[in-house]
């Protein structure tokens, strides 16, 4: 279950809604975000890819079939959406966590805008750094 990252997560959602969803470039991303850039964001961004939303209207999550395993629509750019996402998965409560797996589903009305899952620990290191990094400057 997610009881344990709610207070975690709802930081993130957050930080997202005053302060990352003003970013346009994945430099002004990283110029923020420094750690979480250079440190757990190298670990996602081998588990995420772009799609069709008609691509994920008929996808099914197979764990070790193929490279990825979190799939979205593209908006901005691969760091920015996979935050935006999972503010929504989260903020909607489509965001699940089973034996180390987090998994993530956005929706506009009714079709997916993203779904798949990425490995629990990497995402949680990476909000973490996110709030770390953005409490460290409302401290200044």
């Amino acid at each position: 279950g997610l009881k344990n990252d709610l207070n975690c997560f709802a930081k993130f959602s957050y930080i997202y809604e005053t302060d990352i969803k003003k970013l346009v470039k994945e430099i002004d991303f990283s110029n923020k975000y420094k750690d979480a850039f250079q440190h757990s964001w190298k670990k996602l961004k081998k588990q995420v890819k772009y799609a069709k939303i008609n691509e994920l209207e008929n996808f099914v999550i197979e764990n070790g079939n193929n490279n990825y395993s979190l799939y979205y629509t593209k908006s901005k750019v691969l760091i920015l959406d996979f935050c935006r996402h999972f503010r929504n998965s989260f903020s909607h409560a489509l965001t699940t966590r089973k034996q180390g797996i987090l998994f993530i589903n956005d929706k506009k009305g009714v079709k997916n805008t993203c779904l798949g899952f990425v490995n629990y620990s990497d995402a949680k290191q990476f909000i973490i750094e996110i709030i770390n990094e953005y409490e460290l400057r409302a401290n200044d």
